[in-house]
């Protein structure tokens, strides 16, 4: 029984934050930067600035690309989702 409810406790987790094809890897650079530095043509058509605080969906798209900022603006990472 046990055994069961270990292999349920992960159904329905989404893939690991950093996994997906919206181009995180790559960005690594920008971090500590504004984000008034980023140029458009460097994010996916599908993205988000999300500050300390924000309320944002809870919905798993591997092509969208989360920029994390902390609260002087300055990114502070990338995930996907």
């Amino acid at each position: 029984m046990v055994g069961c409810l270990l292999v349920l406790a992960g159904c329905g987790q989404p893939p690991e934050a950093g996994a997906g094809t919206c181009g995180a890897g790559r960005l690594g650079g920008w971090i500590g930067q504004p984000a008034t530095a980023l140029d458009e043509q460097y994010l996916p058509e599908e993205h988000r600035l999300v500050e300390p605080g924000m309320a944002v969906t809870q919905d798993y798209r591997p092509n969208r690309l989360n920029v994390l900022l902390d609260r002087q603006g300055r990114i502070t990472g990338f995930r996907c989702g």
